[in-house]
């Protein structure tokens, strides 16, 4: 070994105790909680919006109460799994860059914030329903189970992945006391399944660029490509043909104002899907959809489409 790949992990150590003067410590907590991700958590209010109780002012706001309670409990996830993969972190490319891996926050105000986080969050929601606490904590063991486990099991980490992000769609209809849709939770579950399949793609086309052929800590390898797009393009169809089918059920049409607007939410749908498919197969998919979708443009112009259609088919008669 070279005096060079000797010195090395001996100067990364040192980096991680030299405090960085140009970040502040509020924008520095702000990163290591993520507050970017929180904005996953609106699904909680999405079976508000499919019941059309969105202007139900009671529970609307129980909502976001409920929303404020989960992002806190999920941040201290991210804190405590940051804390307990710091050496690979540290080795990792891109993660060695995050707060407390870097040293620009210490390990002792990490433990501050997931105590806090995870305090302020289980107050706020056991005032909601303990009900609701209880099913706040099995999530916390799932992401625990995914994050020490799941995550090295081929598909299955994309199937356990679809189902936390449905997970708060289910949270949501507790939060709201709304009876639990099959056709709501179907939905989620193969639209959130197509993406978690398009996030490993991202992942494994970049290591092809760098001409890697298998995934470190996972069972993913490049040649598994074209399998996955595959599947993620037909969980993607199979949500849209579940929408299609909830819109054509005569209970369903009997709840909305004017269903035919409704329609107009497939094709939309299916544009939004086909371009997230063609980006992946191009390579300029970031390897986390959902921050993707956050800063696309145009992917906020085809979501706010996709309400509104909604919105119009349940409350305008024309």
């Amino acid at each position: 070994m070279s005096s060079n790949e000797n010195r090395f992990p001996s100067d990364l150590q040192l980096e991680y105790l030299k405090p960085n003067a140009e970040k502040t410590t509020v924008k520095l907590i702000f990163k290591q909680l993520r507050v970017h991700q929180w904005i996953k958590n609106l699904l909680i209010l999405l079976p508000l919006i499919a019941s059309h109780q969105i202007l139900s002012t009671t529970t609307y706001f129980c909502s976001l109460f409920g929303i404020c309670a989960f992002s806190l409990i999920t941040s201290t996830v991210y804190v405590i799994n940051d804390l307990l993969d710091l050496e690979n972190d540290r080795a990792h490319e891109t993660k060695r860059k995050r707060p407390l891996a870097s040293g620009d926050l210490s390990i002792i105000l990490g433990l501050f914030l997931a105590f806090f986080c995870f305090t302020l969050g289980s107050i706020i929601a056991y005032t909601i329903s303990p009900f609701f606490l209880i099913l706040a904590f099995i999530y916390i063991l799932i992401n625990f189970f995914y994050s020490a486990k799941a995550k090295k099991l081929i598909i299955l980490d994309c199937i356990l992945l679809a189902m936390m992000y449905t997970y708060r769609v289910f949270l949501g209809t507790i939060i709201a006391s709304l009876e639990l849709s099959v056709w709501l939770i179907s939905f989620s579950f193969f639209l959130f399944l197509s993406l978690a399949f398009i996030k490993r793609y991202a992942e494994l086309f970049n290591l092809k660029q760098k001409s890697i052929e298998k995934t470190k800590g996972r069972a993913y390898q490049v040649n598994d490509m074209p399998v996955i797009i595959g599947m993620a393009i037909g969980s993607g169809f199979l949500s849209i043909l579940v929408l299609d089918i909830y819109f054509n059920q005569d209970e369903i049409k009997e709840t909305f104002q004017s269903i035919w607007f409704a329609y107009f939410c497939l094709p939309t749908l299916l544009y939004w899907l086909a371009r997230i498919f063609i980006k992946s197969a191009r390579g300029n998919m970031n390897e986390d959809p959902v921050v993707y979708a956050i800063k696309d443009k145009v992917t906020l112009v085809i979501g706010t489409l996709f309400v509104v259609f909604f919105l119009f088919a349940a409350f305008v008669k024309i």
